[in-house]
């Protein structure tokens, strides 16, 4: 069986420095992980921070939860858990 899994969702804060990834695994469970906009060198390592060569911004890993049965469920650990989630969740709901 694959161990590889797939981004079935991602919601950025309004204020551009949180983001949550939701991943569906090949087992047909869920996790989620939330992230934070840095900058500076990487102290992470090239193979878990993405950086942004234009403006030395990357995102370092931060908060893993799961796993998750259900999307839902997945989106209810994040309201619960991460402050920002609901603003921007009715903020992309609305198209804004």
């Amino acid at each position: 069986m694959s161990n590889i899994s797939e981004i079935v969702d991602e919601l950025i804060s309004l204020d551009g420095f949180e983001r949550w990834k939701l991943y569906r695994h090949a087992n047909g469970l869920y996790s989620a992980s939330e992230d934070t906009l840095g900058r500076g060198a990487s102290w992470a390592g090239e193979d878990r921070v993405k950086i942004n060569t234009d403006t030395g911004q990357h995102w370092l890993p931060g908060r893993v939860s799961g796993p998750f049965d259900t999307v839902e469920a997945a989106q209810h650990d994040a309201l619960d858990n991460l402050p920002w989630f609901f603003e921007a969740l009715t903020s992309d709901m609305n198209g804004s």
